[in-house]
């Protein structure tokens, strides 16, 4: 039991430090970002949206950033060709290599996400975190949005995740609070309920 406890202290210990690890980088990016004119800090958010899209979206690219098999100069060639091709600026690119070279890249989805929240928070935009069991449809993103929009705010970012195994409905997160509406958490809700009332006999 004591080497459990201890096993599960270091993994958040370990968590912790990836985090404040990932904070660190994002914040470095956020101050080089803030010194660029305005419409190259929207078409570099724009690029690293496409980015985290296709680190989740392709495998290949996936393994490429999580798995250790790689080298890191095996690491930086990949990820360096990918950003050539999709015309990353010379910010970028050199934030990527140097990322790959410290030996951090499994790091860079939360560097990324943290950077994103940095820029959203600095344009007083605000983000919101939406799993769906389904593909939405731009219609029914915009109507999302304006449902979510707080009054005489500008309307949120969605980040827009597909989680099939939710069965229906969407699951949103902004901040700390959490609306789960999806038919997995309504089983699961019900499953509690009548597990509590057959208790009570």
């Amino acid at each position: 039991m004591r080497f459990f406890l201890f096993s599960n202290d270091s993994v958040m210990m370990q968590e912790q430090k990836s985090a404040a690890i990932a904070a660190r980088y994002a914040g470095a990016l956020f101050a080089l970002t803030q010194a660029q004119p305005a419409n190259a800090q929207t078409q570099l958010r724009a690029l690293v949206e496409n980015l985290i899209g296709w680190i989740k979206e392709h495998d290949a690219l996936a393994a490429l950033v999580q798995r250790p098999s790689f080298s890191r100069k095996e690491q930086e060639a990949g990820l360096l060709a990918v950003a050539r091709k999709a015309g990353a600026p010379g910010l970028l690119q050199n934030f990527l290599r140097l990322v790959c070279r410290k030996g951090r890249l499994f790091l860079l989805p939360q560097m990324l996400a943290h950077w994103q929240a940095r820029c959203a928070a600095a344009a007083g935009e605000e983000r919101i975190s939406v799993q769906t069991a389904c593909a939405l449809s731009a219609d029914e993103i915009a109507r999302l949005q304006k449902m979510l929009a707080r009054p005489g705010a500008a309307l949120p970012h969605l980040e827009v995740q597909l989680v099939p195994e939710l069965l229906g409905g969407v699951i949103v997160q902004r901040g700390s609070q959490l609306m789960d509406a999806s038919v997995r958490g309504q089983l699961q809700r019900a499953a509690h309920k009548m597990k509590e009332a057959g208790d009570g006999y």
